[in-house]
């Protein structure tokens, strides 16, 4: 997932994630492993863009996936994971200066104790 980079014209961070294969039966499945970002710089390379900053790790763990919403003030976004198997998330505030930790929860029940529930993550409007 690519988003333009707060504050920094021709900048764009880039969410990418490595899957692992878990063959565990009765179930196979690709499960998400560690969050990177990079920096793209389109002004470089005569417009043609470069990477400037690659593979900079949010986590090195299992986790549930992640999803990236604006801030309510559209200044900048918000990027939430969750630890893989569990009611922990981790919220990343996204700003013209980096990419920084905002907080850890733990929400709820933990949906994964009962293997017959599966999810992803998304958002919804609140209006």
């Amino acid at each position: 997932m690519s988003i333009r980079y707060p504050g920094r014209e021709n900048e764009y961070l880039y969410f990418h994630q490595r899957y692992d294969s878990l063959r565990t039966p009765p179930v196979c499945c690709l499960f998400p492993r560690d969050i990177y970002y990079s920096v793209i710089d389109m002004s470089a390379n005569e417009g043609l863009g470069a990477v400037t900053s690659k593979g900079t790790v949010l986590t090195d763990a299992y986790n549930a996936g992640f999803g990236i919403t604006k801030t309510a003030d559209n200044a900048g976004w918000w990027l939430v994971f969750g630890q893989h198997q569990s009611n922990i998330y981790h919220t990343y505030r996204v700003d013209s200066s980096g990419v920084h930790l905002h907080r850890v929860d733990t929400l709820g029940i933990n949906i994964y104790e009962d293997p017959e529930k599966v999810g992803q993550p998304g958002y919804s409007p609140i209006y």
